[in-house]
């Protein structure tokens, strides 16, 4: 009677034992671990976790019913980075900076031509929002036009102007004394339809700050590059 009591006693304590220290699961230890590994690189806010392959494309045109070919005119980002910064500035949003081409391709993906666009601007490209290039013909050779812009200030932005060859490629359309046009109130920040005036010249605008008021300029195309006239 003695020894089963004895029995007894020693089997409750066994039992209080594995209560208290249970012995582990070894499976279930290893899923939590990579479960919890796996949160950590989550919300570790330098882990790279998104990949882009390929260019970026900030704008894609339709040439369609400009040219009447099946033709897309797309920029695109080649090489830099894309970022958010939504604090007050002329930048605030998303953006893309970095070295940025043209590229003209058919429906079928076939490129006719690239065009390094970054290499025609003195400082790295910035765009914040996604746009549609303006076309027209500024100097009357048949050849499509459009032009090219980046921020200036709170009064304008700074344009180049472009074209598109009979061959497909890309070429500056330069202006005599002046690497880039600054255009107040144009249509958007990255590409703006110039005001034309007849089928070889145009005008803009631009605010003066020093007198507190806008001044016009005209330009004629004379033979190879825009001339201001006065």
């Amino acid at each position: 009677m003695k020894s089963v009591a004895i029995m007894i006693i020693f089997l409750c304590l066994i039992g209080c034992g594995n209560e208290n220290n249970p012995i582990p699961n070894t499976a279930e230890n290893d899923v939590n671990e990579q479960v919890e590994s796996t949160k950590g690189s989550l919300n570790d806010p330098i882990s790279d976790l998104i990949t882009v392959t390929g260019p970026m494309t900030i704008s894609s045109n339709d040439m369609y019913p400009i040219i009447q070919k099946n033709y897309l005119l797309n920029l695109q980002l080649v090489k830099g980075r894309y970022y958010e910064d939504w604090s007050p500035s002329p930048y605030k949003g998303r953006g893309w900076t970095g070295e940025f081409q043209l590229v003209i391709s058919d429906d079928y993906g076939n490129v006719k031509s690239i065009f390094q666009i970054s290499d025609y601007f003195t400082e790295d490209l910035i765009f914040n929002a996604l746009f549609e290039i303006e076309f027209d013909d500024y100097n009357g050779d048949a050849n499509i036009d459009f032009t090219i812009g980046q921020y200036g200030s709170s009064n304008g932005n700074f344009y180049k102007i472009f074209t598109i060859t009979d061959d497909d490629q890309i070429k500056e359309l330069p202006v005599k004394g002046i690497p880039e046009l600054f255009i107040s109130g144009g249509t958007n920040r990255y590409s703006t339809k110039l005001d034309k005036l007849d089928d070889v010249s145009f005008k803009k605008t631009a605010y003066d700050n020093s007198i507190g008021k806008d001044i016009e300029a005209t330009f004629i195309w004379e033979g190879n590059e825009f001339v201001r006239t006065e």
